[in-house]
């Protein structure tokens, strides 16, 4: 599986736009059933946690279950964080599969 590489041309963009290109990108680099935080789009499933419930920026299918999570730009709270990252990680380990953090410059 290629590396997926967009670090530089994600910088400066707004997260929707950010997602917006990775969701477009992640094809390209080999996967599959990609679902996007994005009108337009199929979006990633909710994830229950037993706090509070949060949905991933993109999710995809293959080649494992691949949860991502666009780090907004601007100000946000660590416990906002810590809930989506834990909730995703735990996510990723039960599946059997991965979780990715994207930070726009």
């Amino acid at each position: 599986m290629p590396e997926l590489e967009t670090s530089g041309a994600i910088a400066g963009l707004s997260r929707e736009a950010a997602i917006r290109l990775m969701a477009e990108t992640l094809p390209l680099a080999g996967y599959g059933g990609v679902r996007a935080d994005l009108p337009g789009w199929e979006a990633p499933e909710m994830i229950h946690g037993a706090m509070k419930d949060h949905r991933p920026s993109l999710f995809c299918e293959s080649p494992k279950p691949t949860f991502m999570d666009v780090l907004s730009p601007g100000p946000v709270t660590l416990e906002e964080v810590a809930s989506r990252w834990q909730l995703f990680a735990s996510a990723a380990e039960l599946t059997g599969g991965e979780f990715h953090v994207v930070v726009p410059r």
